[in-house]
């Protein structure tokens, strides 16, 4: 194990934890780990790494190295993150790690894989690259594989080859639930919706079948709308994008507009618009000329209020290509409450159900902050650049 900077007595502590937790079936439906409640997984690029939220130093979970495949960061789900390091591997919050075997075809390449948040499956994405309007990609078919979490007993989820808009499914992550549903939406490779994401299929893998269709249901000869941004750690709420649009300068498309589904009664409230959004110049800074969103959003644990970063467009005189500065924001999850509470940052998601985790990049103080939401006083987790959160410890 790495435990780079551990403080002897939680080294101990999360050891024993370990210790009791002889086989990852133990800790399915678990809703507490203990001393490691609200720790954050992040990592730099080079090493997957654990803050506890009792306040004590990062402990080094995890060593990454350069993924040969479309594969590249960690993915979180539970207490478990999949991760390469020489090898495709399955690490958790305990320091525990063991390699993983991808059930992989001929010609594909890995380009995701997800563990369930019940430590019961991996979900893996095979793609295979081919010719869409007479370019070459990396996506022209896919293929959705669960196994087990050694990556044996391979069952076909789903299988496709690019359809008239370049558009193949992919994963978008883990619902929470009894037993947790897979969430996948449909990527395009066409010209005119190129790297764009809509819609929302929810598959059991227990049946391998499809049990929910979202934003909207498709039907006949319609394409989904909506972008999901993110799930609800209930799995009780989804955000989504309603719009897009272009930059200026051309560059996008980017979300406009944000809304909220109730997933079970399928009922929207809108949160946001890029258009209500007019700020002036300031002394540093000349006036933003558009304004959008990005493409994740987070719901608080107790699903009161949703965090998300607002993105506005700035052209500095001279500069050959739009500044973009991100703002942190809140709002509540049944609409209204807007409010700013950290400038220059990006939304990484939630602590808990009061303090927002945040990234801060291109600063003389990069790193990930901790800002609580009712008093917007912000607490440096770590510095450092080229950080990503990949989970948060329910």
């Amino acid at each position: 194990m790495i435990w780079r900077g551990l403080p002897a007595a939680l080294a101990a502590l999360v050891l024993l934890i370990g210790q009791a937790l002889p086989s990852q079936a133990a800790s399915r439906g678990r809703t507490s780990f203990g001393a490691l409640d609200h720790s954050i997984v992040y990592d730099d690029g080079q090493q997957v790494v654990l803050i506890p939220a009792s306040g004590s130093g990062p402990v080094g979970l995890a060593n990454l190295s350069p993924s040969p495949s479309a594969f590249k960061r960690p993915r979180y789900a539970g207490w478990q993150f999949t991760y390469y390091d020489n090898g495709y591997m399955l690490g958790d919050i305990y320091g525990h790690r063991q390699a993983i075997t991808p059930p992989i075809n001929a010609g594909e390449d890995v380009y995701d894989v997800w563990p369930s948040p019940d430590g019961q499956y991996l979900a893996w994405q095979f793609v295979t690259s081919g010719t869409i309007e007479g370019l070459d990609v990396n996506m022209a078919a896919s293929r959705i594989v669960i196994t087990d979490q050694q990556g044996r007993n391979p069952r076909v989820l789903l299988q496709a080859a690019a359809g008239a808009n370049g558009d193949i499914p992919i994963i978008y992550g883990w619902r929470a639930g009894s037993p947790p549903t897979l969430l996948v939406q449909t990527s395009y490779a066409s010209s005119a919706m190129f790297g764009l994401h809509r819609g929302l299929e929810e598959f059991d893998p227990a049946v391998n079948d499809m049990v929910g269709d979202y934003f909207p249901p498709l039907g006949g000869n319609s394409l989904p709308t909506g972008e999901v941004l993110g799930v609800s750690p209930s799995g009780q709420f989804a955000v989504f994008a309603t719009a897009d649009g272009s930059l200026p300068s051309g560059e996008g498309q980017f979300p406009l507009a944000i809304s909220v589904m109730h997933l079970p009664a399928r009922h929207i409230v809108a949160i946001d618009t890029a258009s209500s959004y007019h700020d002036k110049a300031t002394k540093k800074l000349p006036a933003p000329r558009a304004t959008f969103f990005s493409r994740q959003a987070f719901i608080s644990p107790d699903d009161t209020r949703i965090a998300y970063t607002r993105e506005d467009v700035l052209y500095p005189k001279g500069a050959t290509a739009p500044l973009i500065r991100p703002i942190a924001m809140v709002a509540n999850l049944g609409g209204g409450g807007k409010a700013d509470i950290a400038a220059d940052d990006q939304v990484m998601g939630w602590q808990d159900a009061q303090t927002v985790v945040v990234y801060r990049e291109n600063t003389s103080a990069d790193g990930l902050y901790a800002v609580n939401v009712s008093s917007d006083a912000g607490t440096l987790l770590v510095g450092g650049r080229n950080l990503r959160v990949d989970g948060i410890v329910p």
